[in-house]
């Protein structure tokens, strides 16, 4: 059974005020989908991010290994298996999200695993897939 987990970061207290989380912006805001990736390669994302935009919130997909690593993040949706009612639930909960842009990550094994997502979300935001060994592609300039 698929399981997916909303919470807002309670991990805020171990932050400093520039990094804290966000209120979230709804709709808008960020989505990286970091599904596979290593914790420290996650949490180096997400401050980047951050770095670059202060008042845009943050959301993330995450496996429930790397929750440690996503502690400057406003908003973290942990994947695990899904079933029927699960995938749907995550694929409305994108939906009203109606981000401005969708940050995916192959793992380092360079399988971009749920790439189908892109094709699922109505209305589709922008969807830039980022090669994880060459980060040229991550054009944060825009919101």
């Amino acid at each position: 059974m698929l399981k997916l987990f909303r919470y807002i970061n309670p991990l805020a207290e171990n932050l400093s005020k520039s990094e804290s989380p966000r209120r979230l912006a709804e709709p808008g805001g960020i989505w990286l989908i970091v599904l596979g990736l290593p914790n420290d390669r996650v949490e180096e994302l997400i401050r980047g991010v951050r770095g670059r935009f202060t008042d845009i919130s943050i959301t993330v997909l995450i496996e429930p290994q790397q929750k440690s690593a996503a502690t400057a993040a406003d908003e973290v949706w942990v994947f695990n298996r899904l079933g029927p009612a699960g995938l749907l639930a995550l694929l409305r909960r994108a939906s009203w999200r109606h981000f401005d842009r969708v940050y995916h990550f192959p793992d380092l094994s360079g399988t971009r695993r749920h790439a189908w997502l892109k094709w699922l979300i109505w209305p589709r935001p922008d969807w830039i897939s980022v090669d994880v060994t060459d980060m040229s592609g991550l054009d944060l300039r825009a919101g």
